[in-house]
C-alpha cells in the first residue's frame, strides 16, 4: 500500500494500464475528523466502499455456489 499526503481539494491521479485515469479529490466536511472523497473514474471502473465490495463478493459467491449444485 502506498500512503500519500494530499491537500484538501487537490487531485490525486491514478493512471490505469490503458492510459485512462482515476482522479480522487479529498474534501473537508463540517464534521470534525471526517472528509469526503470525490472520485472521477471511467464507467467501466467500479468504485465501492469496502463493506459494499465484500457484500457483493459474498453475493457472487452464493450465486456461483447455487449454480454449481
Amino acid at each position: 500500500m502506498e500512503i500519500r499526503t494530499v491537500a484538501f481539494e487537490s487531485e490525486l491521479i491514478i493512471t490505469l494500464e490503458n492510459n485512462q485515469k482515476v482522479v480522487i479529490t479529498p474534501f473537508k466536511t463540517h464534521e470534525p475528523g471526517n472528509f469526503k472523497l470525490g472520485i472521477d473514474a471511467p464507467k467501466q471502473v467500479t468504485v465501492n466502499r469496502q463493506e459494499i465490495y465484500l457484500r457483493k463478493q459474498e453475493q457472487l459467491k452464493k450465486e456461483n455456489t447455487s449454480t454449481d449444485s
